[in-house]
């Protein structure tokens, strides 16, 4: 089952802007079975230039329900379903920090259809709905609503569904891990709830040994490309050893990279092999000259004498 949807919002941040509208169609593969459309208000005000873009008003959302108002209806729809949507990360985003504002943790596994159809439609010169609907004859009478989007991305599914019928892409399983060579030891269910957040993750082989350091703004999403990573031979070596998996959160990018670094160094894991040297070559490095100026020289440690 697919939940195909599409919000608009206050603006483009998930983190300080709300969302003004939201459609669900819910889709099993072969027809529409459910749809939901609503209005949310937002509890702040619409900046004019989205107002302009998509005809919301702040009149218009003022006696609609807040999100918490259909939150439930949300998570009913979409219980059991993919999360299928164009730019899948802006709409999933900010229904997720929507849900984070209730102290309420959403997580959906995700299709996005710009990258499905530049698997399936390649050659186009933009990959943007309105684009991809002209070319297919898709009609959209809403475009920048919620319901004409979300209407439109499901007919755009139905048409790359028809178009992989010979199979050619598992659709379903794009955003599952690839279980084909990973640890039998490994716990599929401990992978599904990974958070997707900011820190430091750590693979683990079946001697408790520590194989793996990285860091990423998404952890769930950066470990499922390790285990969907059929290309390079050092990436199949390396899930094939993964029987455990570590995770430390930081709250920032940078923290992450710092922590990341700092622990390639100290641990020497197997497969950071670019990161794990840890002896500088350069310094940087100052003296006074003979007539009392600060002189500052770049040159091997080695090489710097009283």
């Amino acid at each position: 089952m697919y939940a195909i949807i599409d919000v608009e919002t206050t603006g483009g941040s998930p983190a300080i802007e709300r969302i003004t509208e939201i459609a669900v169609v819910v889709h099993n593969g072969e027809k529409i079975v459910d749809e939901f459309c609503s209005l949310v208000n937002p509890e702040k005000k619409i900046p004019y230039f989205i107002t302009n873009l998509t005809g919301i008003t702040n009149a218009m959302v003022s006696d609609s329900p807040k999100f918490y108002e259909i939150a439930k209806k949300i998570i009913e729809l979409t219980t059991d379903c993919i999360f299928v949507a164009h730019n899948v990360s802006f709409d999933y985003h900010f229904i997720r920090n929507e849900y984070k504002r209730l102290g309420y943790g959403f997580y959906r596994d995700k299709i996005c259809t710009v990258q499905l159809s530049k698997k399936l439609l390649p050659g186009l010169s933009s990959y943007s709905l309105g684009n991809i609907c002209k070319c297919l004859d898709i009609a959209n009478s809403s475009s920048h609503r919620a319901g004409g989007d979300a209407d439109a991305t499901a007919r755009l599914f139905e048409y790359l569904l028809k178009l992989n019928q010979n199979n050619k892409l598992n659709i379903s399983n794009l955003s599952k891990i690839n279980k084909k060579n990973v640890h039998p030891g490994l716990s599929i269910e401990k992978m599904n709830h990974l958070p997707e957040d900011t820190g430091v993750y750590y693979f683990f082989n079946d001697k408790n040994e520590l194989i793996y350091i990285g860091k990423s703004k998404n952890i769930r999403t950066r470990i499922l490309s390790h285990f969907n990573n059929n290309n390079a031979k050092k990436a199949i070596e390396m899930k094939t050893e993964i029987a455990d998996i570590e995770y430390e959160l930081t709250g920032s990018e940078l923290v992450a990279l710092l922590k990341e670094s700092h622990e390639i160094k100290q641990h020497k894991p197997l497969y950071n092999r670019s990161q794990r040297r840890s002896l500088s070559q350069y310094g940087l490095y100052h003296r006074i000259d003979n007539n009392g100026y600060i002189c500052v020289t770049l040159r091997p440690p080695t090489s710097f004498t009283r």
